[in-house]
């Protein structure tokens, strides 16, 4: 790989190859594996990783609903589908290395409240997507209304949702306030909004998510480390130590 001689040293050669040495790899994955079942990291400090759900702890087989959502691609189809008594779109967004999301609330073509939310700026877009979904089912849950219509531009978000074989957290929580809703009477329906056609609800949501990571001043509601930034910090260790070497 490194085109040295055979009899070059291993160091020089790992080196060469861009190729961690094995003691320091194996360091750095059992550290990976300790942090996603809640050992304390030094490397992370008081931060929390995002665990995911033990199975145990998810919703039975037995009490699970068919979930399922319906793409929109521009504003006549959006407007074709104005018929709850509340719509919400949500939104994410990661800008200049802060994270922030958002709530719209309306009422035919009004909107009639929204809601900011901060994350932590190590925190991912698509945290941001799965946070603003779960907060917009508990507003589902509380509010007195009996039809909703949840709209996201995040596909990927929407399809974690509607799996119910996954175990992440913002997930879990957002498919229990679905359940509890549908139990209670109320219908909620999911929708897939194309993002950047100028549909306005969604360019809203979009504004306030932005506004949310830049201008946001208070305390992050949602700050679990994701497994990209801890494998990122514990690559960094890695390659400190390997530079001391």
């Amino acid at each position: 790989m490194c085109r040295a001689y055979k009899t070059v040293s291993l160091n020089s050669a790992m080196a060469l190859a861009g190729l961690l040495p094995l003691d320091l790899r194996i360091k750095e994955v059992a550290s990976l594996y300790e942090a996603k079942r809640g050992v304390e990291q030094p490397t992370l400090g008081d931060r929390e990783m995002e665990t995911r759900v033990a199975y145990a702890n998810t919703t039975h087989p037995a009490s699970q609903i068919e979930l399922q959502f319906t793409c929109l691609m521009d504003q006549e189809q959006v407007d074709a589908q104005r018929l709850q008594a509340v719509r919400i779109f949500t939104d994410g967004s990661l800008i200049e290395g802060q994270v922030g999301a958002s709530l719209s609330f309306w009422d035919n073509e009004v909107e009639t409240k929204s809601r900011k939310i901060k994350l932590a700026s190590y925190c991912t877009v698509y945290q941001a997507e799965m946070l603003a979904i779960r907060e917009a089912m508990a507003s589902a849950w509380k509010r007195p209304e009996r039809s909703f219509g949840i709209y996201s531009d995040s596909r990927s978000a929407l399809q974690t949702l509607c799996n119910w074989g996954s175990v992440n957290p913002l997930a879990v929580a957002a498919r229990d306030n679905i359940r509890r809703c549908v139990s209670h009477g109320k219908q909620v329906s999911l929708y897939w909004v194309k993002a950047h056609v100028d549909v306005r609800e969604n360019e809203r949501a979009d504004e306030l998510a932005k506004a949310a990571a830049l201008f946001l001043k208070v305390r992050p509601l949602y700050d679990k480390c994701p497994v990209s930034f801890v494998k990122r910090q514990f690559r960094m260790g890695t390659v400190d130590e390997w530079n001391r070497r």
